[in-house]
């Protein structure tokens, strides 16, 4: 139950992160010219969003373990997102002593050991890394950077022979 309620409270505030924050002309004046408002989406898409102070205080209320560590996270900008050809995603997060952890967002998984020794056991829902991976996709805040297939998978699976 606590995990579906983590669940909610994140999409909705991914989702109030992403409506919040049409260019202020637009949310003033709904003028139908198609041209105008293909150039406003264009521009929010690059543009980084914010989090008002009510959703930081929903995000600590229910994430109290870990929405200040992911909310540093964002703010270092210590997050990218790695794509290759074939379409694979995932995101690699900086820690502050140097240690680069990848997830794999939309399964969930961290390589971390709060993801082994607090995920799995059911204690969290979520480590850190994840949370932030999933604030940065909301609020625009990702570093991107694209690779070669073979080099995606050798970053995913290190230990493999070349």
């Amino acid at each position: 139950m606590q995990r579906e309620l983590e669940e909610h409270v994140l999409q909705l505030i991914c989702k109030e992160v992403a409506v919040g924050h049409e260019p202020r002309q637009q949310q003033q004046q709904q003028q139908p010219q198609q041209s105008q408002q293909h150039q406003s989406q264009q521009h929010q898409s690059q543009q980084q969003r914010e989090l008002s102070s009510e959703m930081l205080a929903a995000l600590h209320s229910v994430f109290p373990q870990n929405a200040l560590a992911a909310l540093d996270i964002l703010d270092r900008r210590a997050v990218t997102e790695i794509t290759c050809p074939a379409g694979r995603v995932a995101h690699q997060v900086a820690g502050k002593g140097g240690r680069v952890y990848f997830t794999l967002v939309d399964q969930g998984f961290c390589e971390c050991a709060a993801y082994e020794y607090t995920v799995l056991r059911n204690e969290v829902s979520m480590c850190k890394h994840v949370l932030a991976v999933r604030l940065a996709r909301a609020t625009n805040l990702l570093q991107h950077e694209r690779i070669s297939d073979a080099a995606f998978a050798a970053r995913m699976n290190p230990s493999a022979p070349p």
